[in-house]
């Protein structure tokens, strides 16, 4: 009687809950074994806010897709930063990226005469704008009130770690201008340490159906984040539909030298998405 009683709990409260919703699988999306990127797949940009970018590529590699970018201020007040990314063609689909990243140089110096003056950071970053919590931008492509998630492998100019150290951080924020170069964040999580030459993969992942975000660092276990839906509502689409794997030096301005520069060159690899947004 007693066993019974307790299968019955059991199933009124999976009633109450209600059904699992099972996440999308990740399938390939590119390994990059082609002569050059696949415009099908990829749209290029190189960010550039108050900065001065000294160097920026990418291009396919032996199998690989490859990032190279130094960016530096040379003035006071403020900060910006500039990179190298590649936009996914069918952004609007795209809710999960996984990818192996393997950064092979990296530099961050912050401003030598103003410590306080924020900081630099070189990161390797996937992710992208979410939803919006409304009110929705009147203008297409306005990325105030969107939410944007990622996970970066990256390096600070006040880090103590040992030199070839990199963290790998999840990150959500949510945007005040329209291109999110101001943002309030919402979420910040050390998932872990790599370092230079190790190659590791990361990916995130939005959960809608039960309001979370989901990232992951392997070898770690997966952590993941809540929302509340009552201050962050999900029901809209971002106002800039980008999902993205970049390259980025973000930096203060600061005229001490030395100046502040960002230097990362780093591989990507087996890019992975959800399943809706296979090619």
């Amino acid at each position: 009687m007693k066993s019974v009683f307790i299968f019955g709990l059991v199933f009124s409260l999976a009633l109450l809950v209600g059904p699992a919703h099972a996440l999308e699988p990740f399938v390939p999306y590119d390994n990059f074994n082609t002569i050059f990127l696949d415009p099908d797949k990829w749209i290029g940009q190189e960010p550039n806010t108050g900065v001065l970018i000294l160097e920026n590529s990418r291009e396919n590699f032996l199998g690989h897709v490859h990032f190279r970018s130094r960016v530096y201020t040379d003035s006071d007040g403020g900060g910006g930063f500039g990179g190298s990314r590649l936009i996914f063609a069918e952004a609007g689909k795209v809710t999960a990226i996984k990818a192996k990243v393997q950064v092979i140089y990296v530099e961050a110096k912050g401003c030598a005469t103003d410590p306080t003056n924020n900081y630099t950071r070189a990161a390797v970053r996937l992710g992208g704008f979410f939803f919006n919590t409304g009110p929705p931008p009147t203008t297409a492509g306005n990325a105030v009130n969107d939410v944007f998630a990622g996970v970066s492998v990256q390096r600070l100019s006040n880090s103590t770690d040992k030199p070839q150290v990199l963290k790998v951080v999840g990150s959500v924020a949510k945007c005040l201008n329209s291109n999110c170069t101001s943002s309030t964040p919402i979420y910040s999580v050390d998932l872990g340490t790599t370092s230079l030459w190790s190659t590791v993969s990361v990916s995130i992942q939005w959960d809608k159906d039960n309001h979370q975000f989901i990232f992951a660092l392997d070898g770690y276990p997966k952590t993941y984040f809540p929302y509340n839906i009552l201050t962050y509502p999900d029901t809209l689409p971002p106002g800039l539909i980008q999902k993205r794997i970049e390259v980025q030096g973000l930096l203060p301005n600061c005229t001490g030298e030395p100046q502040p520069v960002a230097f990362i060159d780093a591989f990507l690899d087996d890019v992975f998405v959800n399943q809706g947004a296979a090619p």
